[in-house]
């Protein structure tokens, strides 16, 4: 019974860390589309269509 409990243990410490390190490299690539945005959204030319 012990070792089943450490063994669900470790697979739930391990779906953590993955969750968590793709969290953070998802987060770092949203951030970079976001701030690209933003620029192109503060830019009024980039909005703006030619006529």
């Amino acid at each position: 019974m012990k070792t089943i409990k450490n063994f669900f243990t470790g697979v739930l410490l391990t779906m953590v860390a993955i969750f968590i390190i793709e969290s953070v490299y998802n987060w770092k690539e949203s951030k970079t589309a976001f701030m690209q945005a933003y620029h192109n959204g503060r830019n009024s030319d980039y909005n703006t269509e030619k006529k």
